[in-house]
């Protein structure tokens, strides 16, 4: 019975001592291990009772590869920049001109217009753009080159080709710049061509002869049928704004104007002019005074005669 009690007390001894040693032995090996991974430093002395650190070299070496990693990042990082901003650079410069002939702003040695403000350019000698042909984009792009490569200017005495009709601002309508010597490769003008529209109140404009009335405060305004023509300018029946023919139409601004993409800037001799000319040193009266010259055309085979009113 003894015997039995001796037994079950070095049971429950071994018992104790086994939970003990389950619970103390693994929190010290993580204590070890964590101590193992922290940045070290003993304090030593020398001789002299001086106190030195050192540092473990494990983590020393671990420290300086991790500058020189990322002193070589750095380094590579400034490179793909610099050149990354050279081609840049390189591009710009690339795109800073432009051949004009792979552009719609240029043909056949003469500039193309498509806007007022390209109208309005004509004659300053400013450069010519690649975004010239919208009037939303113009004067931005590259600079435009001719064939020898020269830079394209809207000069004096440029050639244009008017790629569109283009309405004209009735606050300012635009004129030929004084000096202009250059030229406008449109078509030859005939008598079908439109002159005025009723429903839009547009007076179509094809010579600067007309530019010239428009502008002119001291001008006679009135509109004749023939004006389309610059040699005719002043030729023909008054134009009227209505059927009933009650209103006479005149280069007023008043009206809106179109210039035509076969607009012309040469001043031929006026046939009304010619026929001044011709009667000026004879005896005139009633109709055939001074201020009222006759044009002649011919209509079914037969001649009919205009009275033109307002010549000089």
């Amino acid at each position: 019975m003894k015997s039995k009690k001796t037994w079950r007390k070095i049971l429950s001894l071994l018992l104790t001592v086994s939970i003990v040693i389950t619970t103390i032995v693994p929190s010290t090996a993580v204590s070890a291990a964590e101590s193992s991974s922290t940045e070290v430093s003993i304090s030593t002395q020398n001789d002299d009772n001086t106190p030195q650190t050192k540092i473990r070299s494990d983590d020393a070496e671990t420290s300086n590869a991790d500058k020189t990693d990322d002193a070589q990042e750095t380094s590579k990082a400034s490179l793909e920049e610099s050149q990354s901003q050279q081609a840049d650079n390189d591009k710009t410069e690339d795109a800073s001109t432009k051949a004009a002939t792979d552009t719609n702003l240029y043909q056949n040695g003469s500039i193309c217009i498509y806007n007022e403000q390209q109208l309005k350019a004509i004659g300053t000698g400013t450069q010519v753009y690649e975004g010239d042909a919208s009037a939303d984009t113009f004067g931005t792009g590259a600079v435009l080159t001719n064939e020898e490569g020269n830079t394209l200017t809207y000069a004096a005495d440029g050639s244009y080709t008017l790629m569109n009709d283009i309405p004209l601002t009735k606050e300012s309508i635009w004129t030929l710049p004084e000096g202009f010597a250059g030229s406008f490769q449109g078509a030859e003008i005939t008598a079908e061509k439109p002159l005025y529209d009723a429903e839009t109140d547009t007076i179509y404009v094809y010579n600067n002869y007309q530019l010239a009335t428009i502008n002119d405060p001291d001008a006679i305004k009135t509109v004749m049928s023939n004006d389309m023509i610059a040699s005719e300018f002043g030729v023909g029946q008054v134009v009227y704004t209505d059927e009933e023919k009650k209103t006479q139409l005149e280069y007023t601004a008043d009206h809106n104007y179109v210039l035509s993409k076969d607009f012309t800037e040469q001043m031929p001799e006026m046939k009304a002019a010619q026929v001044q000319k011709e009667v000026a040193d004879k005896q005139l009266g009633g109709r055939d005074f001074i201020l009222q010259v006759y044009n002649d055309n011919e209509v079914n085979g037969e001649t009919i005669r205009y009275i033109l009113i307002g010549n000089e």
